[in-house]
């Protein structure tokens, strides 16, 4: 699953907001101090206590805390008081300057605590926001109940906004995909939690990057649908040279997988960071679910003896088969930093292992056997720490193995 990054204006907006993903499966943090080390899959709720603040002070509190946060794939969300206090404007303005290849979609909508929109006003309760008691809040007053209104007077961006006619209409993908084609920011109606639902999933399903600005059902069912729509991706490592292992890189690639095949003399030789930039820039193009990296012919016809190589370049046939299996991995890992995987896939244990030293883990957590010597598990330590891991002996299984393992993982991260 993505990353949710959620940046509140307070700790129990955050608290409240993120408790809702827990029933998406995901592992929902708060937290009120500076931190760094997120690891993915998770929700991390960060207030910058900034609802009270000048508009600078709090435009510089949300600037920093996202530029601590280095993942380009998470969800990231704009967490405003369901009431609308606070400098919900000059919040925004540092998303949108952090992040100026986003949009923002606001849907201020709470209905299990009776906060609706519609057309363009926020009702508490049935009452207008501006005539409810938390408009008379000393440190926050509220003056209209004008959504549009509210956000202009503080967004430095081009705004529209949806009527809840067109939210229920049929052509909703349309108006929200010309909407945010002129508009940096994007204002929704909705009353009811499937309106919400409905407009998720229309994002989703347009593939729009955008940043969701909401009290916290908005964000609960775009993750939700993004979960529901999204690609499982898969890494794979494979430095097993036997022939079944040809077999199953063979199939993969023939169904949808994408395997790059090692130049072997090139991974063990003096030019091998030249040659490792020049791998990564051509899987940094690839965009199949499946990614393997090998050392080993498809097709069997470079059969390598590590003996006869190793005794050619003075390395014995342990020492070679050592020298590959860190600069394979070191290659695997330099390109998973910049495709992390839901999953990743090594097969033989000597390719395992000299991953695992290289990402500094300490350990793996066993959840599963899918097939014999074959094992789901998650990553204890180091920079992938909590990503899961199929690792597999180079002799298990049938040419359909790699793609049972991801039908495996596919349906499991699905469910999570």
């Amino acid at each position: 699953m993505k990353s949710v990054y959620i940046i509140a204006d307070d700790t129990t907006g955050a608290n409240s907001s993120a408790i809702l993903l827990n029933k998406l499966g995901y592992n929902a943090i708060s937290l009120h101090k500076e931190y760094e080390d997120f690891n993915p899959a998770s929700v991390y709720a960060l207030s910058t206590n900034s609802r009270g603040v000048d508009k600078d002070t709090a435009y510089n509190r949300v600037f920093d805390t996202l530029k601590r946060i280095n993942d380009s794939h998470a969800i990231l969300n704009k967490r405003v008081d369901s009431t609308l206090r606070g400098n919900i404007g000059y919040e925004l303005n540092a998303f949108l300057d952090v992040y100026p290849n986003k949009k923002a979609v606001i849907v201020p909508c709470f209905p299990k605590s009776g906060r609706i929109c519609q057309d363009n006003i926020l009702y508490v309760n049935g009452v207008m926001l501006h005539e409810t008691d938390v408009a008379k809040d000393p440190k926050c007053p509220i003056k209209t109940s004008n959504v549009y209104d509210l956000f202009k007077s503080q967004i430095e961006r081009d705004i529209t906004s949806i009527s809840l006619s067109n939210v229920r209409g049929q052509n909703l993908a349309r108006i929200i995909n010309d909407n945010l084609s002129i508009s940096d920011v994007v204002i929704i109606d909705a009353v009811t939690n499937d309106d919400i639902e409905k407009i998720a999933e229309v994002i989703t399903k347009l593939k729009l990057d955008v940043i969701t600005v909401d009290p916290g059902p908005f964000t609960y069912y775009y993750a939700k649908s993004q979960k529901k729509h999204r690609k499982i991706l898969l890494n794979g490592l494979v430095c097993s040279t036997t022939p079944l292992s040809s077999l199953q890189m063979k199939y993969i690639e023939e169904h949808d997988g994408y395997v790059y095949e090692i130049d072997f003399n090139r991974i063990i030789g003096s030019d091998y960071k030249k040659y490792k930039n020049e791998v990564l820039e051509v899987l940094k193009k690839i965009e199949n679910n499946i990614v393997i990296i090998t050392s080993i012919s498809i097709n069997e016809d470079k059969v390598i003896s590590l003996k006869d190589v190793g005794e050619n370049i003075g390395l014995t046939q342990e020492e070679l088969s050592e020298l590959l299996n860190n600069r394979m991995s070191e290659l695997f890992i330099e390109y998973s930093n910049y495709r992390t995987p839901d999953v990743f896939y090594t097969s033989g244990g000597d390719t395992t292992l000299a991953f695992l030293n290289m990402i500094d883990s300490y350990g793996l957590k066993l959840s599963e056997e899918i097939i014999p010597l074959t094992v789901y598990s998650e990553i204890l330590g180091g920079i992938f720490n909590g990503v899961h891991l199929v690792s597999k002996g180079g002799l298990i299984g049938d040419e359909f193995t790699i793609n049972d393992i991801y039908q495996f993982v596919k349906e499991g991260k699905n469910n999570e």
